[in-house]
């Protein structure tokens, strides 16, 4: 059975643990290490805007590529976004690895360094209201001028407008989301951050968890 490749809605909105095991199976079955590389990086993005971290996810699969697998233009390309991955003495040598020496890793990676950066940024507004469950709904166009919607939901509200729109801006330097040589999130459009109150809730497809039993 083939695993096709993830699109936004389960990169953005999947549950981590389901997550985890798509992006597993994509690359076990495919070895496509770029598309990879670039899934470690969106789902960078998604741990910055959401309460949940995602930061995570598949550290031990991008650490293995890095390491074993044949460099490519896009692991020189994203090197900078997995540094936390590593300790000081692996990231010198996966540097060495991939661009031989400090230098020339610090003048190809430049746009990469900076966006890294931005990922990093802690939230600056006091505005979170008690009660309300944040989403991030961004509107970006493609090549041919076709606007497009992206939802990632659970999101943290305390980011600025400019800290927002930079982390946003993160996506239109990847490829996984292209079809048919249009690049869909060629430039960024708009963001909004909406809040709602979630009276109640059920999902009929989600496992109970079992009670604990009360002692005698």
């Amino acid at each position: 059975m083939n695993v096709a490749k993830l699109a936004e809605r389960q990169l953005f909105l999947m549950k981590a643990e389901n997550l985890e095991k798509r992006v597993r199976a994509y690359y076990a079955q495919t070895q496509d290490v770029d598309s990879l590389i670039e899934y470690g990086v969106a789902i960078l993005v998604r741990s910055f805007f959401c309460i949940g971290s995602f930061s995570e996810l598949i550290q031990a699969l991008i650490q293995e590529v890095y390491f074993t697998v044949e460099p490519t233009a896009v692991m020189r390309q994203y090197l900078p976004y997995f540094e936390d991955y590593f300790t000081e003495n692996e990231w010198q040598t996966i540097v060495n690895r991939l661009f031989g020496n400090h230098t020339t890793y610090l003048a190809q990676t430049e746009e990469a360094r900076v966006n890294k950066g931005y990922l990093e940024q802690t939230g600056t507004l006091d505005n979170r209201i008690e009660g309300l469950v944040y989403r991030v709904e961004a509107v970006f166009e493609d090549t041919i001028g076709k606007k497009h919607k992206l939802t990632i939901r659970d999101t943290d509200s305390t980011f600025s407008e400019s800290q927002t729109i930079q982390v946003l801006n993160i996506l239109t330097t990847l490829s996984i989301f292209d079809t048919a040589d249009v690049r869909k999130y060629e430039t960024y459009v708009s963001y909004q951050t909406p809040g709602k109150i979630i009276a109640t809730s059920h999902n009929s497809r989600q496992k109970t968890k079992p009670t604990a039993k009360e002692p005698e």
